[in-house]
């Protein structure tokens, strides 16, 4: 190989060369913009996936807020009806106690 084109090798080599590094440059901005944006949808579907699992848990804490309601209400019947049961039995022993103590 002469002189000349031991040259026009080194020439071609160093043009590969620098093309080679702006491609390699060209693709890592790609790849950390593709890194970026990947994790802009990481975070946009935990945010999304976090708001689902928050709109569950409200929907059974108001649930359990409910059935607390009922369950009180239920309560508050049960003692209505236990306290007029209990009048009931103060005047059946109200009632006793007075006969008892006219025929005594």
């Amino acid at each position: 190989m002469t002189n000349a084109e031991t040259g026009k090798v080194e020439k071609l080599l160093a043009a590969f060369r620098e093309d080679i590094k702006n491609d390699f440059r060209t693709f890592k901005g790609e790849i950390q913009e593709e890194v970026c944006t990947f994790k802009d949808d990481i975070k946009d579907e935990f945010r999304l996936q976090l708001g689902i699992q928050s709109e569950k848990f409200q929907h059974k804490l108001d649930i359990v807020v409910e059935g607390h309601q009922i369950l009180s209400e239920k309560i508050d019947l049960m003692k209505s009806s236990m306290e007029a049961h209990f009048e009931s039995i103060e005047n059946k022993l109200a009632h006793i106690l007075r006969d008892k103590q006219r025929r005594t």
